[in-house]
Formats: C-alpha cells, sequence, structure tokens
C-alpha cells in the first residue's frame, strides 16, 4: 500500500487493541529515482516537497527530528511579538528555550505564512541550526 515509503518512529507503548504507538512517526518517501522527501505528521504542518535528500541524507534528517528534544514544538515555548525598528514594523516568533527566531514579516523581505515560519523553525530546530543571528529566513 505504502510502495516504497518508509515509516521510522519512536515507540510509545501498545494500545489496548494490541497496536505499537508512536511518540514521533516519520516518513521517509521516493520523489524520484534518488530523490527523498521527508512528511513529519506531528511535527510539520505540511510536507515540503521542494526539500529533497538522498536516501542517507532523509534518513539522517528524519533521525534528527526523532531525537530533537525540542520536537514537537509545544505552543507555549514559541512567542510571537512585534519588533520596531527605523525601518518599519516586523513580526518575529521566538523559541524561547533555544532563542531560534523566524520572521514572519520581515521589513522588505519576504512575508512568511505562520505555518510555513514553524515549519522552518522545526527544520532548524532538528537540524541544529538555532539561534541565527540575522534571524531571517530566505
Amino acid at each position: 500500500m505504502m510502495g516504497e515509503t518508509v515509516g521510522v518512529g519512536i515507540p510509545d507503548g501498545v494500545d489496548e487493541s494490541g497496536m505499537e504507538r508512536f511518540s514521533k512517526l516519520i516518513y521517509l518517501f521516493p520523489i524520484t529515482d534518488d530523490e527523498w522527501g521527508i512528511c513529519a505528521p506531528g511535527l510539520l504542518v505540511e510536507t515540503h516537497y521542494s526539500r529533497r535528500y538522498n536516501l542517507e541524507m532523509a534518513c539522517e534528517v528524519a533521525r534528527k527530528f526523532l531525537t530533537c528534544e525540542f520536537l514537537p514544538l509545544d505552543p507555549k515555548s514559541v512567542l510571537v511579538h512585534c519588533m520596531r525598528g527605523p525601518e518599519g514594523d516586523s513580526q518575529v516568533a521566538e523559541h524561547v528555550p533555544t532563542g531560534t527566531r523566524m520572521w514572519l514579516m520581515p521589513v522588505g523581505g519576504r512575508l512568511f505564512k505562520s505555518a510555513e515560519a514553524m515549519d522552518e523553525m522545526v527544520y532548524r530546530l532538528a537540524l541544529g541550526e538555532c539561534a541565527d543571528d540575522d534571524g531571517r529566513a530566505g
């Protein structure tokens, strides 16, 4: 049914019917013969088909998603606030424990939807790209 798709997760016990539960579950799926994508329900809002990896790198990204202590994101750990500056106002989402920032409305830059910004923050947290000095995604 799932073809070449691979599911990996962290076991979290067994339910009443005997089915194994997972606290985090990641799917690696083929995009082309040598490119793989990642679907991470509960961690990412959307599946990003533009993020493509060879199988080895997809496995490494999935491992980092599964082992990142800050995932899934706790909504209470992210503050969204307005930053005022000489060039104008902007909104920033900040992951308080790490200081990782995602600018939602950067001055003179690209406007991010909040779900898109949160997904980018998940990637940054998982891949160890925290507390970006500039804080602006591109």
